[in-house]
């Protein structure tokens, strides 16, 4: 008789690696009245942090003259027009006159869980809001050198760069605000299904794609105090 054949043993199932969604990025908008360095500071910004993967610093498209920040693009009132029309932006509002955009690839930003940084009017934050789930506002203000939060609201309210001329440290003050709204956020998702506190994907998305680490705060030097900031 032939021996009887041994059934394979059944094959196990490999589990499926669970799905890391990234967390939804944050939308900050900067305000302040005029000349109180809000373009001057989100320009030094864009160039000393510019490395730093979790921040994004969009340039805006405006129908103001190109020379007055490097990184917008201006348009004639026509062009702006058709591009509304077309809907090419995230959110578009009005400032002095003149007609600004936040283009919709700073969507893509948001979605990957990124810090988006952008100078706009206050009263176009509610714009945002309809727009992005979580915003949050940095006041720009002449005042005495220190940050402080709105007394009684978490990192999700309003908060304030106040200096007075020095733009180095108004700077400084200013990417703790962003790394602080970062950290908080992240600590808010933490509790999430989707990550768990001390997993490696967690400790990935702290870091940022890029960055083996939490960035730290860079030393700024070479930077002159200004008295009249745009």
């Amino acid at each position: 008789m032939p021996p009887k054949s041994v059934p394979a043993a059944p094959r196990r199932k490999r589990a499926k690696k669970p799905v890391v969604m990234p967390v939804p990025g944050v939308l900050v908008v900067v305000v302040g009245p005029e000349g109180r360095g809000k373009e001057m500071l989100l320009t030094i910004a864009r160039r000393r942090f510019g490395s730093d993967a979790s921040l994004a610093f969009p340039g805006r498209i405006t129908t103001r003259p190109a020379a007055m920040v490097d990184a917008d693009t201006s348009i004639s009132r026509r062009e702006f027009r058709d591009m509304v029309l077309q809907g090419a932006f995230l959110c578009h509002w009005e400032t002095g006159g003149q007609s600004f955009g936040l283009p919709n690839t700073a969507r893509a930003c948001l979605d990957a869980g990124r810090t988006v940084v952008l100078v706009a009017e206050r009263e176009s934050v509610n714009r945002f809001r309809e727009k992005w789930s979580d915003v949050r506002v940095v006041e720009v203000k002449a005042g005495p050198d220190t940050i402080c939060c709105t007394p009684g609201r978490a990192v999700q309210g309003l908060l304030t760069v106040h200096h007075q001329g020095d733009v180095a440290d108004a700077v400084r003050r200013f990417h703790d605000v962003l790394m602080a709204m970062r950290v908080e956020r992240l600590a808010r998702d933490a509790a999430s299904p989707r990550l768990t506190p001390g997993s490696g994907a967690l400790r990935r998305l702290v870091a940022g794609p890029n960055n083996p680490q939490v960035p730290k705060r860079p030393r700024l030097t070479g930077l002159r105090p200004e008295r009249h900031l745009a």
